[in-house]
C-alpha cells in the first residue's frame, strides 16, 4: 500500500506488465506452436518483450523506494502470522521492540535494480539473435530471460524458507531479493543441459 500510495502509475504498470510477460512468455517455449504458427509465435513475442520493457523500466524507476517498502512491509508483524505452522515472531527473530530502517535494506534497493537491469538486458539479447536469425541463441537468452520474468514467483517462495533459515528478518529480505539469482543459475542448467547445447559443443569451431 505505501508503494501504490507513492506511485500508483509504477506499481500497476509494473505489475501489469509482470502479469503480461508471465503469462504470454510460456507459449514461446510451445514448440508446435512455434513451428506451426510462426507468425503468431513472433507476435506474442514482441507482446512479451513489450511487457518486459515496461514492467523492468518501472522496476528501475521503484527500486530506490524498495528499502523504505521492505522496512514498512516488515514493521507489521501481523503480516507475519505462522503460528498455524508453530512458528512464534521471537523464533523468526522478531521481537516486541523491532523496529526496521530503510538504511538496512541497500542490499534489497541494489538486488531490485540489478533484476531489471539484467531483465532487460536478456530480453534485448533474446530479441537481436532473432533478428539476426541465430535461433539457438534466441532461445538461450529467452530461456534465461523468462526465468528473471518468473523471480517474480521466486521472490514469494523463497521469503518464509529464508526468513525460517536465518532466522533473522533484514537477512532474510535481503536474501530474497537477491533469490532471482537462483532463477538464472537454474536457466543456465537447462540451457547447457539441453539437446541443442550438447550438439552444438560437439560441433568443431570456425577460426
Amino acid at each position: 500500500m505505501l508503494a501504490y500510495s507513492r506511485h500508483p502509475a509504477a506499481i500497476l504498470l509494473h505489475i501489469s506488465g509482470g502479469i503480461v510477460a508471465m503469462t504470454v512468455g510460456l507459449f514461446q517455449f510451445v514448440e508446435r506452436l512455434r513451428d506451426s504458427r510462426p507468425t503468431l509465435h513472433r507476435t506474442t513475442g514482441y507482446v512479451y518483450l513489450t511487457a518486459v520493457l515496461v514492467a523492468g523500466c518501472t522496476g528501475l524507476l521503484l527500486s530506490p523506494d524498495t528499502p523504505l517498502f521492505a522496512a514498512d512491509g516488515l514493521g507489521d508483524l501481523t503480516r507475519f502470522d505462522f503460528s498455524v505452522l508453530g512458528l512464534s515472531p521471537s523464533f523468526l527473530g522478531y521481537s516486541a521492540s523491532s523496529r526496521f530502517s530503510p538504511s538496512q535494506f541497500l542490499l534489497v534497493e541494489v538486488g531490485f535494480a540489478a533484476l531489471a537491469v539484467m531483465w532487460l538486458l536478456t530480453s534485448a539479447l533474446a530479441l537481436a539473435c532473432a533478428r539476426q536469425k541465430r535461433f539457438g541463441d534466441h532461445r538461450a537468452w529467452m530461456i534465461r530471460s523468462y526465468s528473471l520474468t518468473f523471480a517474480a514467483a521466486t521472490v514469494r517462495l523463497a521469503g518464509l524458507p529464508f526468513l525460517i533459515l536465518t532466522r533473522n528478518p533484514v537477512a532474510a529480505i535481503t536474501c530474497t531479493f537477491w533469490s532471482w539469482v537462483l532463477n538464472l543459475m537454474a536457466a543456465e542448467w537447462i540451457i547447457r543441459s539441453s539437446p541443442e547445447s550438447a550438439v552444438a559443443r560437439r560441433l568443431p569451431q570456425r577460426a
